[in-house]
């Protein structure tokens, strides 16, 4: 028996931005991860404790796209008890865990490419207790890379209805730039091609996709039955689901 099966609970490493996440997209999937009886940990890029959006703790917030209030008043304040509780105070520091790739200018750049490589090899094998990684939604998640990770896979994200027209970052928090720069469903189309594919559903109420080993939820909404399929997945074996 590995440490991922250890007393028949699996451990979950979440992912968090610096500039906030919004609350129902961590509390949706934890709320089932706890349920099941699964440990999760979470990481930060500098390793301070991550603040909720205030929106996601609002239930008189209006999201302009969709017209309407998003979040509930029995979320916002599951959310604000979770920001009360201890339990996000002392996240894994990203930036000192997985090492940071050297420029190729660097003038000793074969040794500093040694050096990192082994670094990440070590990092990775730190994450090999985890049995799933949860990417939590909100300000400032930026991918970059040479090959994408969803690449011939289906998977859901935020749509272009539900994009703002300006004032992308909220009150309260440091991160604040207008309209998204290039919309995430033009990002997730091309990083899914060329046998995978995008699956708005925008006018339907949940949007989740499971195509193993990456389980996606739209947006707020979908939170809960994300956290639900993950369980599934851990515990169940899904592989498919919702496409």
């Amino acid at each position: 028996m590995n440490e991922k099966e250890l007393n028949g609970k699996k451990k979950v490493l979440a992912v968090l931005s610096g500039h906030g996440y919004w609350g129902e997209e961590l509390v949706g999937p934890l709320q089932a991860l706890d349920a099941a009886g699964n440990e999760t940990e979470f990481v930060t890029p500098k390793g301070t404790k991550p603040a909720a959006l205030p929106p996601s703790m609002d239930e008189t917030y209006f999201d302009p796209p969709l017209g309407r209030p998003v979040t509930t008043k029995e979320m916002a304040e599951k959310v604000k008890n979770v920001e009360k509780s201890d339990r996000l105070s002392r996240p894994k520091h990203l930036s000192s865990w997985f090492p940071e790739r050297p420029y190729f200018s660097a003038q000793m750049l074969v040794r500093e490419l040694d050096n990192y490589y082994n670094k990440r090899d070590a990092a990775w094998a730190d994450v090999e207790p985890y049995s799933a990684l949860l990417l939590v939604g909100g300000s400032g998640p930026i991918v970059e890379d040479r090959k994408s990770i969803i690449r011939n896979k289906h998977v859901t994200d935020h749509c272009l209805e539900y994009d703002y027209k300006d004032g992308t970052g909220f009150p309260g928090t440091d991160f604040k730039m207008g309209p998204p720069p290039y919309p995430l469903e033009y990002i997730v189309r091309d990083a899914t091609a060329p046998d995978g594919a995008y699956h708005g559903n925008f006018g339907r109420e949940i949007s989740v996709i499971v195509d193993y080993p990456f389980i996606t939820g739209k947006s707020t909404v979908d939170s809960l039955t994300t956290g639900r399929k993950l369980v599934e997945v851990l515990e169940n074996g899904v592989r498919r689901y919702g496409w």
